[in-house]
């Protein structure tokens, strides 16, 4: 198996979509994500994305959608964040557009379970192949220009 593997400070970030069981570095997409120069409130958007995969989340209503998705909505995101329509949504279109999070149905949400799940390495094998048959997009991690 070929994997693509780009180099930061001294981490390995593996970007191949064809790995199995796999979640890459938590505290690496951090340090990338605080490299990135994003605006805080897209930063903050994507905080609470990750933090509503995890059952207990308070605000999101998890018995809505299969463990591995989020069932949210901007309204509810908003409220989330405490934020404004476009505050959201400006940060969600992002990542879509980068393959960091996909529309699996109106108001599901799944994020790219190569970034970063709240689950077993089964889950996380499930997860990656739905996304796969999905036709995830591939996922980029812009540079911080």
């Amino acid at each position: 198996m070929v994997v693509s593997v780009e180099k930061i400070k001294g981490r390995e970030f593996a970007v191949s979509a064809q790995l199995k069981g796999y979640v890459l570095d938590a505290r690496l997409l951090m340090d990338v994500q605080g490299s990135m120069k994003m605006p805080g409130s897209w930063f903050q958007v994507w905080c609470k994305l990750v933090a509503a995969q995890d059952p207990g989340y308070h605000g999101v209503d998890r018995m809505k959608a299969p463990r591995g998705y989020v069932r949210i909505n901007q309204r509810d995101l908003q409220q989330l964040c405490s934020l404004s329509a476009a505050s959201v949504s400006e940060p969600s279109q992002f990542f879509h557009h980068i393959g960091w999070m996909r529309t699996a149905k109106p108001g599901v949400l799944q994020l790219n379970p190569w970034l970063t799940v709240a689950g077993t390495s089964a889950e996380q094998e499930e997860w990656q192949k739905g996304w796969n048959a999905a036709n995830g997009p591939a996922c980029v991690i812009p540079a911080p220009d």
